[in-house]
């Protein structure tokens, strides 16, 4: 949008869906150069750890997946977070090869940074309501998805869990 000042009307500058930052106008007001930010990511695996032989995933959709973390769980799955299938950021659970790809929190949910318990058993990961953020936990199929900690206060993360050996979760 562009504010004329001191007074006058508001106008539209773009009438689309992109994300710009970076706005600066010339001296006169007359032109203004912008940044138009777009957003991609892949999920890779290196077996073993050797990039030599790292492959994309190729039923990966690339609609943010991976953006707020991806985890492995104990049998191979992939658990990460997308877009994909519209609706908010989701968490998500694929085999190990981008395969069998399910969505595991709805589309009206907004969460993100999964991390699996070391049994895997269960999801750890942020949900945002409003603009509140909290914990919650889930069985890996995504069942029993419970409210655990709440935050602080808007925009606030609700802390770091871990998960220990002998089954103990405590915040940090």
């Amino acid at each position: 949008w562009y504010l004329p000042y001191p007074g006058g009307e508001p106008r539209k500058l773009t009438n689309d869906l992109n994300h710009y930052t970076d706005l600066s106008l010339n001296a006169d007001s007359g032109a203004l150069v912008t940044v138009q930010e777009n957003i991609n990511t892949d999920i890779w695996v290196a077996p073993d750890g050797d990039a030599e032989r790292a492959t994309q995933l190729s039923s990966v959709s690339g609609k943010l997946d991976g953006w707020d973390s991806v985890a492995w769980t104990p049998d191979g799955k992939i658990v990460y977070t997308s877009v994909a299938g519209g609706g908010n950021d989701g968490i998500w659970i694929m085999d190990g090869d981008g395969r069998n790809r399910k969505r595991l929190t709805s589309a009206e949910t907004v969460a993100y940074w999964p991390s699996v318990t070391s049994d895997g058993r269960f999801i750890f990961y942020n949900v945002e309501i409003g603009r509140n953020r909290s914990i919650w936990r889930m069985d890996i199929d995504g069942g029993n998805q419970t409210k655990m900690f709440a935050g602080g206060g808007p925009k606030t993360g609700a802390g770091f869990l871990y998960y220990g050996a002998g089954g103990g979760i405590r915040r940090v």
